[in-house]
């Protein structure tokens, strides 16, 4: 009888039941607010790389060429030149015959670190293809300058493993509103000497 009456007074007892039903709701709270804060640093991430990669692109647009090899773009209309940045710093681009301008891939390199300084150099690759359009005897070329394998920095969710963010890619044609020919201007920037876009 005492055993069946304090098992009737425990299941009638009300003592507990707020701390239980707040740590089952407080759980999905939790969880939900965590999840904001992670899907708010990725839509931020992914802004500052847009637009890191729209100011290196406008740089690139108006400076001095990575590659040095402008001039199998113009015969060539299908003709593609890829340029990155090695581990050591130098650029190497392919196909190839002139040496890499290391000192303007730095730049666009910079240009996007100015707003994004998670992303490496090695995640920045600059592209030259041949566009017939432009001036008579100089055709200039789309650039592109495109993110790749980059990794999404989480706060919370690490345990799940690295994402990676989207690739990015801008493209414009280089400007040819003056009568100079490609490569590097009187008034551009100098080897190791970024300066302002124009």
């Amino acid at each position: 009888m005492w055993a069946a009456d304090r098992t009737a007074q425990f299941i009638r007892n009300q003592r507990g039941t707020a701390i239980l039903e707040f740590t089952i709701v407080a759980w999905f709270f939790f969880v939900a607010i965590l999840g904001i804060i992670e899907f708010s640093l990725y839509f931020w991430q992914f802004s500052a790389i847009s637009k890191g990669v729209q100011t290196a692109l406008r740089y690139a647009v108006v400076s001095d060429p990575v590659t040095g090899d402008w001039d199998t773009l113009q015969p060539n209309a299908s003709a593609v030149i890829t340029c990155r940045s090695t581990s050591t710093g130098a650029a190497s681009c392919t196909p190839h015959v002139n040496a890499a301008n290391s000192a303007a891939m730095d730049c666009i390199v910079d240009k996007v670190r100015a707003y994004a300084s998670f992303v490496e150099p090695e995640n920045v690759v600059v592209e030259y293809r041949a566009n017939p359009l432009g001036l008579q005897g100089f055709q200039a070329p789309t650039i592109s300058i495109r993110l790749e394998n980059l990794q999404f920095m989480t706060i919370f969710l690490g345990f799940m493993g690295g994402r990676l963010l989207p690739n990015l890619n801008y493209a414009m044609t280089a400007e040819d509103s003056n009568s100079l020919p490609p490569g590097p201007s009187p008034s551009g920037p100098s080897s190791g000497d970024c300066g302002a876009i124009p």
